[in-house]
């Protein structure tokens, strides 16, 4: 079993349409362990309010708690 550490810019790329999506939804689909760093959940939503600011996802797309 192959070992991974998988952070939220690649995490993202399971749920947003982004370049390489398709290499990382492998990691998902396969027979993998995955591990991820401290803070994933912090990383993600900065991401998320990244795309936000930069018009890229609508505000009201992120739900209650990213939105706040």
């Amino acid at each position: 079993m192959s070992r991974y550490v998988v952070d939220c810019s690649v995490a993202m790329k399971w749920y947003l349409p982004e370049d390489y999506a398709a290499e990382a939804l492998r990691l998902i689909r396969g027979v993998h362990k995955l591990y991820a760093p401290d803070f994933p959940f912090a990383e993600c939503g900065n991401i998320l309010w990244k795309r936000v600011g930069r018009i890229v996802i609508e505000r009201r797309a992120l739900g209650d708690g990213l939105a706040a």
